[in-house]
């Protein structure tokens, strides 16, 4: 997991304590919302994973983000995909990463995890939570 991080926050100019603490939301994330042989998988091939998926801070544990937090609510309202994708912004911007960096961050993470636990194995853990597509640039 150190290599991912390192490797993030070089990418984006961010600090690792950030990096740390979006992958720890986005990983507890997949955790919930992937088949669980298929994000078993990933944890188990990144070494760290699964500690950092939980020990991911609570979504009200922050004030987090305004914009963020007001996503997350409004699109709770609509379910299904937009409210995950709205919890996990809010997440993200009260780990403090800034709304503009979460497509690259999650971009930046699918393609460090490919590196180290396979393209097949992310890519069976992604289409197995399609609301992720909606996190990253199209």
């Amino acid at each position: 997991m150190d290599q991912i991080v390192t490797a993030i926050a070089q990418k984006l100019g961010i600090p690792e304590a950030v990096v740390r603490s979006g992958l720890a939301v986005l990983l507890n994330f997949l955790k919930e919302k992937a088949a669980g042989s298929e994000v078993g998988a990933l944890l188990n091939q990144i070494p760290g994973a699964n500690d950092l998926a939980n020990n991911a801070p609570t979504p009200d544990s922050g004030g987090g983000n305004l914009l963020g937090n007001l996503i997350g609510s409004v699109s709770s309202m609509f379910g299904g995909q937009a409210a995950d994708i709205g919890k996990v912004v809010a997440g993200l911007e009260n780990a403090g990463l800034q709304t503009d960096l979460i497509p690259p961050f999650v971009e930046n993470f699918i393609g460090e995890a490919k590196k180290v636990a396979g393209e097949d194995t992310v890519n069976n853990v992604l289409s197995s939570v399609p609301a992720l597509a909606g996190l990253v640039k199209k």
